[in-house]
């Protein structure tokens, strides 16, 4: 289980997710590092269309339910993560898969 404190957050542009304010050590040797599955991955978000007050709450999303295809954590020479492939798409209402 990674878990990110403090800075991290969960962005998504073009209907996949991207993981900023995060930094993990430079890999040894320097190469990207494949971390293996992301199973789930838990957020808080305000969605109105499930709840109109406005306040944001934890939500938590298993990958891989539907589509069958989890995507990978990767980290890459830099050290920044990446949330590489699997068949989700993050459409206004949230993430599906």
């Amino acid at each position: 289980m990674v878990r990110f404190k403090g800075a991290a957050r969960l962005a998504h542009k073009g209907n996949r997710l991207y993981i900023t304010g995060a930094r993990f050590r430079k890999p040894n040797p320097p190469g990207e590092v494949d971390y293996g599955e992301i199973l789930r991955v838990c957020y808080t978000a305000d969605k109105p269309h499930i709840e109109s007050d406005g306040k944001s709450r934890a939500y938590e999303h298993k990958f891989g339910e539907r589509g069958g295809i989890r995507p990978h954590l990767v980290v890459d020479a830099e050290g920044l993560p990446i949330i590489s492939g699997g068949s989700y798409t993050v459409p206004e209402e949230g993430i599906d898969d």
